[in-house]
């Protein structure tokens, strides 16, 4: 019996059915073919391979999964066990590419193994920057908690982080705050340097002098306003502290003029020398 002669260009053919989805079109042909007992082995094995990789055209994988689903079972209907052998080897080739396209062809960002990125569409984060569901949603739930951390900081800016939803939100409200205090920052030191020009100039602003007093057991020097008083670094004298305003002796750290602007504290805010040491108690802390 003579060997069956297969058109040269039988195999895009099929693979051109299968692309115009006429699926029944290209079983029948497929079957009429393979039971042709003319048909020998090795053809069937050619075939297969030419249809297979035709059908893999790096454009789509429809084309594809209809071979697997329809062709396929038809070619290993019919054949003999070497080509058995090479099944795995072929089912791992059609399985390589559709996860291929999947994965690199933007038309299947939101279908086929990844249609449930479709219910999260232009949402944060994007969801085509994930593989799995599972991850996209912890990292979700991640993005909601993770702006808490500032509560352990208090209300940074005035903004309590357990208010807003998740951090997009929150950060978004934080770089706000901060813009706003930049600006206000900003806008208090040309303040600042407006009225100590001011107070260069000597023109009429009312003029404040402060100095600044060691405390016994402090390390920090504490504002008052001089009263009046002639004071000089260096000099002992008695304020009150704490809020009880007990008398305390101290020290003169510094002597300073300020307006209103350029006070180191504010002035109703300050409290005042109460006088200077006597000779008899001159020591700190007595």
């Amino acid at each position: 019996m003579s060997r069956l002669r297969v058109p040269a260009s039988f195999d895009c053919w099929l693979g051109e059915l299968l692309r115009e989805d006429r699926v029944q079109e290209a079983e029948e042909a497929l079957t009429l073919l393979v039971e042709n007992p003319r048909l020998a082995d090795g053809q069937l094995r050619l075939l297969l391979e030419n249809t297979l990789h035709y059908c893999k055209n790096y454009e789509e994988l429809e084309t594809i999964e209809r071979f697997r689903d329809s062709l396929f079972p038809v070619f290993m209907s019919h054949a003999d066990e070497m080509m058995q052998d090479h099944r795995l080897g072929w089912e791992a080739e059609i399985a390589s590419y559709i996860s291929y396209e999947e994965e690199y062809n933007e038309k299947y960002q939101y279908s086929h193994k990844y249609a449930w990125r479709a219910a999260y569409r232009n949402e944060q984060p994007d969801p085509c920057e994930y593989a799995s569901e599972e991850k996209y949603l912890r990292v979700r739930e991640e993005r909601k908690r993770r702006h808490k951390w500032f509560c352990n900081m208090g209300e940074p800016y005035g903004l309590n982080p357990d208010q807003f939803s998740d951090e997009d939100a929150f950060f978004e409200a934080l770089r706000q705050a901060r813009i706003k205090a930049s600006a206000d920052a900003a806008v208090e030191r040309d303040e600042k340097k407006k009225g100590a020009q001011l107070l260069r100039d000597g023109i009429g602003i009312e003029i404040y002098e402060y100095c600044r007093v060691l405390l016994p057991n402090s390390i920090e020097a504490y504002c008052y306003l001089t009263d009046g008083l002639s004071l000089a670094i260096g000099d002992q004298v008695v304020v009150p502290a704490g809020e009880d305003n007990r008398e305390v002796n101290g020290v003169v750290a510094s002597v300073e003029k300020h307006t209103r602007i350029t006070a180191p504290y504010p002035v109703e805010k300050t409290k005042k020398v109460l006088r200077k040491a006597s000779e008899v108690n001159n020591t700190m802390g007595d």
